[in-house]
């Protein structure tokens, strides 16, 4: 059972006949974490550890739904329980794997002894060690806040509508208009489609003070109306930088208390 649009159901963690919680992001939410555990009492703590900074939770107990998340969706942050039935290491292998939860935080729920250091070596980055309590939970979510909000940033998506140049061996150049921007690309609607994998140069300036850039990027996905998602695959480090700064004032106006998580 995965995570579809038409999902509205609230997390309520006394639910014991459903295996699997969704809790609907807010938008005031800094990402969302995925909790896999079996142990009721522990989830409890940790997805009221998780609201207390702002962060949206996925909780299961069925490794099935805990691969399909981990490859279908994207995670800021996960918890994982080395009591689960599946050896924890292959779950934590899936993560470290997915294609874009490969830099997410990993939190590891452990014993004392051994299985802290082999989870450690597998590739967490924070270790909780039982017996747990709410407030060491919280102190260790905190810990990691700063890791979890970068990897939200690298991710973050900005909605806007700005003019953009694309040039392709197909089309020649055409003028289209950006839907979002992120560091790794953006979404855009041309006059008409092009075909995914087409080799494009865009062009485009951020606002009307910002120098314009140029930047070599592929079309990744393609949508009814000219809407295609490129992926940046040659951008300068002037561009870069450029888009950093510009993204990172876009999200300090949404949350401006992460301002100091941004650099």
């Amino acid at each position: 059972m995965g995570i579809s649009k038409h999902t509205h159901i609230v997390l309520d963690i006394r639910m014991s006949l459903r295996p699997t919680h969704y809790e609907r992001a807010p938008r005031t939410s800094v990402g969302s974490a995925l909790v896999m555990t079996t142990d009721n009492r522990l989830s409890e703590q940790l997805l009221r550890a998780f609201k207390e900074i702002n962060v949206a939770t996925v909780s299961t107990s069925l490794v099935r739904d805990s691969i399909e998340l981990i490859h279908g969706h994207k995670f800021e942050a996960f918890v994982l329980d080395t009591a689960l039935d599946t050896p924890f290491l292959d779950l934590l292998s899936e993560i470290r794997s997915s294609s874009s939860n490969s830099m997410a935080v990993i939190m590891v729920i452990a014993p004392p002894g051994p299985v802290c250091e082999l989870a450690q070596q597998g590739g967490a980055n924070f270790i909780l060690e039982q017996p747990l309590t709410f407030n060491t939970i919280l102190r260790t979510l905190k810990a990691a806040y700063g890791m979890l909000v970068r990897e939200y940033r690298r991710y973050f998506r900005f909605p806007i509508k700005l003019p953009v140049t694309v040039w392709s061996s197909l089309t020649a150049e055409v003028q289209g208009e950006t839907v979002d921007i992120s560091e790794d690309g953006m979404a855009i609607r041309l006059p008409y489609s092009l075909g995914a994998d087409t080799d494009l140069v865009i062009r485009i300036r951020l606002s009307a003070r910002a120098k314009e850039f140029t930047t070599r990027a592929k079309i990744i996905r393609t949508g009814e109306g000219g809407l295609a998602g490129i992926r940046f695959v040659e951008i300068s480090s002037f561009a870069k930088a450029q888009l950093h700064e510009w993204l990172s004032l876009r999200l300090e106006d949404k949350f401006p208390s992460l301002a100091k998580h941004t650099a």
